[in-house]
């Protein structure tokens, strides 16, 4: 289970957008080649293998969980009937969406179910057709901090059964933190930090930026990766290949020097070990 954070404009879903094959390289400035198990991607197999459950939820608000999940299943699964709704009651139990399963989605107009249950039967209506792969597009934005915890460890489960789960997610809670994988650091769309959650305490503190005590990790990630960041810059501690760095008066100039040398630490770092 993978997570990619940043902060606005880092470049998180043109990212996942790419890895999931749904943009076309002509449109960016692309370096390198996505691979799957060291393979150069068919197109065709690679939509039969992965799912892509986007930020905004497209489901019917009159329609209720059990309902959209059958639906889908009927058009996705070539199995008899009673195949598909024993697979469909199995998804909602997978779910947490047994009390639900029977009430409307709802929409501003609707009463429905909640944002996190909505979320789910999104989530399902993407698993129905059981893929090796899963790209999410910050599923957490417009939950709770309960409900994020409730998606993020649906997540879990779901790498644990040996899916490859890859999201991106914005300004998460702490609790969050503990049941990541791998974490993958953005910035103008360079690498900051990419590997194991763990030991993401170790590579900041070698950036000059150790996480405070106490303090949520993805904001300090973040904040730490933002524009704002390079007004609490010690020169001292960031030997910028300019020497000049104060004279520079466009922050966004000194911002686009930052991240770099972020970057290059992280690459260098990767490379001795």
């Amino acid at each position: 289970m993978l997570a990619i954070i940043g902060s606005s404009g880092a470049g998180k879903t043109t990212l996942l957008n790419f890895l999931s094959q749904k943009i076309e390289a002509s449109k960016l400035k692309i370096e390198g080649e996505v691979k799957l198990n060291n393979q150069p991607i068919n197109i065709d197999q690679f939509n039969a293998l992965a799912s892509y459950v986007m930020q905004d939820d497209i489901l019917e608000p009159v329609m209720t969980p059990a309902e959209v999940l059958l639906f889908t299943a009927k058009l996705k699964l070539d199995e008899p009937i009673e195949e598909i709704e024993r697979k469909v009651f199995s998804m909602i139990k997978e779910l947490n969406l047994m009390k639900c399963k029977d009430t409307q989605i709802g929409n501003e107009l609707i009463r429905g179910v909640s944002g996190g249950e909505r979320k789910r039967t999104s989530i399902g209506v993407e698993l129905i057709s059981d893929p090796d792969i899963i790209f999410l597009d910050e599923p957490t934005t417009g939950l709770d901090s309960y409900n994020a915890y409730e998606v993020i460890d649906l997540l879990k489960q779901l790498s644990k059964q040996g899916k490859m789960v890859i999201f991106t997610i914005h300004q998460p809670c702490s609790e969050i933190y503990e049941l990541l994988e791998k974490l993958y650091v953005l910035a103008l769309g360079k690498t900051i930090y990419f590997g194991s959650s763990e030991k993401a305490y170790n590579m900041f503190e070698k950036f000059g930026i150790p996480v405070p005590l106490n303090y949520n990790p993805f904001e300090h990630f973040i904040e730490n990766t933002t524009l704002s960041a390079i007004e609490n810059v010690n020169e001292n501690n960031y030997p910028f290949a300019y020497l000049n760095l104060k004279s520079i008066e466009d922050n966004q100039e000194r911002y686009k020097l930052y991240v770099t040398h972020l970057n290059e630490t992280f690459t260098q770092n990767k490379e001795r070990n």
